[in-house]
């Protein structure tokens, strides 16, 4: 289901994309000033949306000589926006964080986009790694340029081998725990708006997804899809088939249940959240999520281990 709703909403994003290019030439705009290319980022560049999924989007367009640059910025930034508007108005809501190619700090040059990587990857802060978790899943959803082909080349040639920074990667990332307790109870959140619920993207769906980029980025796997991933991974000997395939069915497991509370709540008129209180859940369900969750546990286990990160339970 997943990968329907990524497909459905490269589609609307492509026409849209098309529209407003049309009526930007057509009006006072004139053409393109150079190839570009339009990226979705995180879960949409992964193609693994679901219904609670927001905008995260950028663009990347041909280098071209400085003193075109404040021109050029300004055709793609006012294409950008009307998409984004656009995307919005059909749905999909804008990112509460800004990353939208609408953003002046998320439309840029190749070029840029390559010193912006490489300044996150030279000086992982928590800032700088918790955009690298989003920015790099990207992939382009639209044809006429290859910068987003050529950027992914240099990403994964760049971070290949650098065991420091899958370090650091993977010690932020392991803060994320499973919400499971010592005694296989849940761990439900206890304060705020969604107290009593199991925070299933957060705690059950980002620590694989997590793992399996900062594992691909180590070891020069240029795919951008979670399970891509772990296949390619295993190709390389790091997981166990066998493991990875108990990975690859814990993560569509919890992504079920995730799925179905969305339904639940659009049925019910209610805001779609990640947080699913599990006494609505039958014995079955809580029993398999469990597993879930161990699963889970064992791979950041694995990941404490690889990277040599100490102290995590």
């Amino acid at each position: 289901m997943v990968a329907l709703i990524a497909e459905l909403n490269d589609r609307v994003t492509r026409q849209f994309i098309r529209v407003v290019e049309r009526e930007m030439i057509e009006g006072a705009w004139g053409p393109p000033p150079v190839p570009y290319c339009w990226l979705a980022m995180g879960s949409e560049g992964r193609r693994e949306q679901t219904l609670c999924s927001d905008q995260d989007n950028a663009l990347v367009y041909q280098d071209l000589p400085e003193a075109q640059v404040p021109a050029a910025r300004k055709w793609f930034l006012t294409l950008a926006r009307q998409v984004v508007d656009a995307l919005a108005r059909f749905g999909i809501p804008r990112c509460q964080g800004g990353i939208m190619a609408s953003n002046p700090k998320w439309c840029l040059g190749l070029d840029e986009w390559r010193d912006m990587f490489a300044g996150w990857i030279d000086a992982p802060s928590p800032e700088n790694m918790r955009l690298a978790t989003i920015f790099f899943d990207f992939r382009s959803i639209t044809d006429g340029f290859d910068g987003a082909e050529r950027l992914r080349q240099w990403l994964t040639a760049t971070a290949a081998g650098r065991k420091h920074y899958a370090r650091e990667m993977a010690g932020n990332a392991l803060y994320n725990r499973p919400p499971l307790g010592f005694m296989r109870h849940f761990v439900v959140e206890t304060s705020g708006t969604h107290s009593g619920g199991l925070n299933l993207k957060l705690r059950g769906l980002a620590p694989v997804v997590d793992a399996a980029r900062i594992m691909a980025l180590e070891l020069g796997i240029a795919e951008t899809n979670t399970m891509a991933r772990l296949k390619a991974i295993v190709a390389e000997r790091v997981l166990e088939p066998d493991f990875a395939a108990a990975i690859e069915d814990a993560y569509d497991y919890i992504n079920c249940i995730r799925i179905s509370h969305h339904l639940r709540a659009r049925t019910q008129g209610k805001p779609l959240n990640n947080f699913v209180d599990p006494a609505v859940l039958n014995p079955m369900e809580r029993k398999v999520l469990k597993e879930s969750f161990s699963i889970v546990s064992q791979l950041q286990s694995l990941m404490a281990s690889r990277y040599q990160i100490w102290g995590v339970r």
